[in-house]
C-alpha cells in the first residue's frame, strides 16, 4: 500500500515538473515595449496594425494592461508576428492570458489573424484555449499547420482550410503521451 502511494505520488510530481516547466517555456511575457510585434526572424507589424487586431479582439488598454469587455480583470496581451504562407508578409498569434474570465488563470486563449486582400486583419483562427501555439513544418493548402499546446497529453492541431485554420488531428505534447494521435 505504501509502495503504490510513492509510485502515486512521484507520478503526479513528475506531471506537476513538466507542467511548471511548460508554463515556464511558452508562458506569454506581456506586450513588448516597442509596441511592435516582432519576431526571430525580423518580421514586424506597424502600431497602427497592432491596434488594429487589439481592436478587432475587443481589448482595450487600461495602463500597463488590457481589458476585454466581459472581464474586468487585467489581461497580458502579446502579439507574434510570424510568416506562416510564406509569402514574407507576417500572419500574427495574439496571446492572452492572465484572466479566470477566460481559461483560467492557468492557460491562454490564441487567436490567429491575416490581412485580407482589401488590407484589413481579419481573424482565422478564434479565441481558442491554449499555452501558445507550435507552428509545424508540415504545410496545408499553403500554410504551415499550428498546433496548440495544451495541458494533458495530445495537442490539438488546425490545419488551413482555404478561408480559416479548422481542428484538423492531435500530437503529443511536451513530454507526454499522446495515445489518440491520428
Amino acid at each position: 500500500m505504501e509502495q503504490a502511494l510513492y509510485i502515486q505520488l512521484k507520478r503526479g510530481l513528475q506531471k506537476s515538473i513538466v507542467l511548471a516547466l511548460m508554463i515556464a517555456c511558452v508562458w506569454p511575457l506581456g506586450k513588448s515595449e516597442n509596441a511592435q510585434a516582432q519576431n526571430a526572424s525580423g518580421l514586424r507589424i506597424s502600431a497602427a496594425d497592432e491596434q488594429a487586431i487589439l481592436r478587432d479582439a475587443r481589448l482595450r488598454r487600461v495602463g500597463n494592461h488590457y481589458l476585454a469587455p466581459e472581464c474586468d480583470d487585467p489581461l497580458q496581451v502579446r502579439l507574434d508576428a510570424v510568416d506562416l504562407n510564406q509569402d514574407g508578409k507576417p500572419e500574427v498569434i495574439l496571446t492572452v492570458s492572465g484572466s479566470p474570465c477566460f481559461s483560467g488563470l492557468m492557460q491562454s486563449n490564441v487567436s490567429v489573424y491575416v490581412r485580407s486582400a482589401q488590407g484589413r486583419w481579419r481573424e482565422v483562427l478564434g479565441f481558442v484555449p491554449a499555452f501558445g501555439v507550435r507552428v509545424q513544418s508540415t504545410r496545408t493548402k499553403g500554410y504551415a499547420d499550428l498546433a496548440l499546446t495544451v495541458l494533458g497529453g495530445c495537442d490539438p492541431v488546425y490545419r488551413w482550410a482555404g478561408a480559416s485554420y479548422l481542428y484538423a488531428t492531435q500530437t503529443p505534447g511536451y513530454g507526454q503521451n499522446c495515445t489518440h494521435a491520428h
